[in-house]
């Protein structure tokens, strides 16, 4: 009987020990696994920061381009205003306006919106000016399509102005892809970013 109960206590002695070893590897699978989640969810916020930093500098780069683009309009009325006054003594047919008069405005309003742009206001705000002022030229296109209006908008000043680089009909057609450039991307980034609030908010 004896060699028996010397064999179950051998067991018993050794059991703690083997309890002891799973034991002790229990932590260290544990802490690899922490790890693992931990590594996974920096490579996460890492990806979502680089995706951050490029779609800010892409934002950048719009907004630049825009700001270039109205400011080259603007200084092509102003040039057409001073060099060839005499063709801007009629009237728009649209908003009867002298067209010496409302070139001189809407440049103005370029040269401010552009300045926006380069200033330090937040980039939401510049998307909305960007969507603003492609909103005033989107609605005069579309009345002058509405009363029946044939001739090209003045939007680059006379053809002179431009030492007839390009056809008046191919100008207007240029500033038809200028007008949609700004209108729907400004409403992309701005729809992104909205987006973008509202799935981390």
């Amino acid at each position: 009987m004896q060699p028996a109960f010397a064999g179950c206590s051998s067991f018993v002695e050794k059991q703690p020990a083997n309890v002891f070893r799973m034991s002790d590897s229990l932590p260290s699978y544990l802490g690899l696994t922490v790890k693992g989640l931990g590594s996974h969810r920096l490579g996460t916020i890492s990806a979502v920061s680089a995706t951050l930093a490029m779609r800010t500098k892409l934002a950048k780069v719009y907004i630049i381009s825009v700001a270039a683009i109205l400011f080259m309009t603007a200084a092509a009325k102003l040039f057409s205003l001073v060099a060839y006054y005499h063709t801007f003594r009629s009237r728009d047919p649209l908003l009867y306006l002298r067209s010496d008069i409302l070139v001189s405005i809407v440049s103005v309003l370029e040269i401010g919106v552009a300045t926006f742009l380069l200033s330090a206001n937040r980039t939401g705000s510049k998307f909305w000016a960007i969507i603003w002022i492609s909103s005033l030229f989107l609605i005069y296109r579309v009345g002058l399509w509405q009363i029946g209006y044939k001739g090209t908008c003045p939007c680059m000043g006379t053809p002179n102005s431009w030492l007839m680089l390009l056809k008046p009909i191919h100008m207007d057609l240029v500033m038809k892809g200028c007008l949609v450039y700004m209108l729907f991307f400004s409403l992309a980034f701005l729809l992104i970013g909205i987006a973008h609030r509202g799935s981390h908010s």
